[in-house]
């Protein structure tokens, strides 16, 4: 099977939620000036605890260029950069400010997102 179906059928095999331990606080954390070019993946995932969300996350100029005609060794995927959310990120449980800047934009707020 192509690799691509072999990522699909095994991301839709697993469960959809992700576990996060209640234990463990994260808090205070900021990114900035971060950039990612052309990544294999999506952007991705900020996950807190519905216990223990995560507490003062900030993004500060942090970018995702998803076309910015960089050669890869991964070029020839059709699902880079897209799997497994597309071009956005993954959050949940988690108080987080966006900056000027930043983009994509991460949407999160402190109740689950689809």
């Amino acid at each position: 099977a192509p690799i691509d179906n072999f990522f699909v059928r095994n991301a839709r095999a697993r469960s959809p939620d992700c576990p996060t331990q209640g234990c463990v606080t994260f808090a205070n954390i900021t990114l900035r000036n971060v950039e990612v070019v052309e990544p294999l993946l999506s952007p991705g995932v900020v996950l807190g605890n519905s216990t223990n969300p995560m507490s003062n996350i900030i993004f500060d100029n942090v970018k995702v260029s998803q076309n910015a005609h960089h050669k890869s060794s991964f070029d020839w995927h059709p699902l880079r950069g897209k799997f497994p959310w597309g071009a956005k990120y993954r959050c949940q449980n988690s108080d987080l400010k966006v900056l000027d800047g930043s983009s994509p934009v991460p949407l999160c707020d402190m109740t689950e997102q689809d």
